[in-house]
């Protein structure tokens, strides 16, 4: 859901006044898209390490079971 807001919210403030766009306008927006996107960042980089994780319990488990058949 957040990552629709964040592609949609661009346009929202682009559309209307493209012509009437500051370079302000453009810094402002570009900060609320960082500030948007570093807490999906992080929750990704977080989900990457529980995966990892997982994946070793996982091919530890399987390597445990084969070498006791």
């Amino acid at each position: 859901m957040k990552t629709a807001i964040i592609f949609i919210l661009p346009f929202i403030f682009v559309s209307p006044c493209l012509a009437a766009l500051t370079e302000n306008d453009i810094r402002r927006i570009r900060r609320v898209m960082r500030e948007e996107l570093e807490p999906i960042k992080i929750e990704m980089a977080e989900l990457k390490v529980k995966v990892s994780e997982m994946d070793k319990r996982i091919n530890e488990k399987f390597k445990l079971s084969s070498s006791g058949s």
